[in-house]
């Protein structure tokens, strides 16, 4: 079971994360991270909980059963990272950018980031809840059982990506890059009907007066 109350759990500092590159059954909370990079860090049944950064990057990264709970960032890079059965609760990011990440089983609930980008990874069962996102670029990318519910995506970004089912027919769709990418995508009937003209313009279709 991923843990999310860190008085569970023995604290930890950045001190020690930074030195020995693993958190493992404990918490960190209330830390200023600055602008900090961890390679091929470990993040084991842990909580990380109302900390602040700068630009957070974990290139390598295996994020395994923990809860990241209200961490505000300007940026946070996961390339080549592995997250599952995660959950991300209330994020204040600007970016969360990453390519050839592995994302199973993960839950983000509430808060706001600006741009997802997550350029060919893969996404299995991942879940959004209640999450403002502006910009969600998964172009590329293996799309598997991925929902969005609630909340607000700007615009959608699946280009050349391989999607097997990604549901956002119950959140606020805004904009789509390129609409002959949605194979794959499930939709509402009004996202559908708010998508009319740029689907007939890419069907070479006429709309008359």
């Amino acid at each position: 079971m991923t843990p999310t109350d860190p008085d569970d759990l023995d604290r930890a500092s950045v001190e020690t994360l930074v030195r020995m590159r693993v958190l493992d059954t404990e918490a960190l909370q209330a830390e200023d991270l600055g602008d900090l990079e961890l390679v091929d860090v470990r993040i084991l049944d842990a909580v990380i909980v109302q900390c602040t950064a700068g630009s957070l990057s974990l290139p390598g990264a295996s994020i395994v059963d923990s809860t990241l709970a209200r961490l505000t960032a300007g940026t946070v890079s996961t390339p080549s990272a592995s997250l599952r059965g995660s959950r991300i609760e209330d994020p204040r990011w600007g970016a969360w950018t990453g390519a050839d990440v592995d994302v199973t089983d993960v839950e983000i609930v509430g808060g706001k980031i600006d741009l997802v980008s997550l350029r060919r990874s893969r996404l299995t069962r991942m879940t959004l809840r209640d999450v403002v996102v502006g910009e969600l670029d998964l172009a590329e990318s293996t799309v598997t059982d991925v929902t969005v519910v609630g909340g607000r995506i700007g615009s959608l970004d699946t280009t050349d990506a391989r999607v097997a089912s990604l549901d956002v027919s119950r959140t606020e769709l805004r904009e789509v890059a390129r609409i002959e990418a949605l194979r794959g995508c499930v939709m509402s009937p009004g996202q559908i009907a708010d998508l009319a003209a740029s689907l007939a313009a890419h069907l070479g279709i006429r709309v008359a007066d």
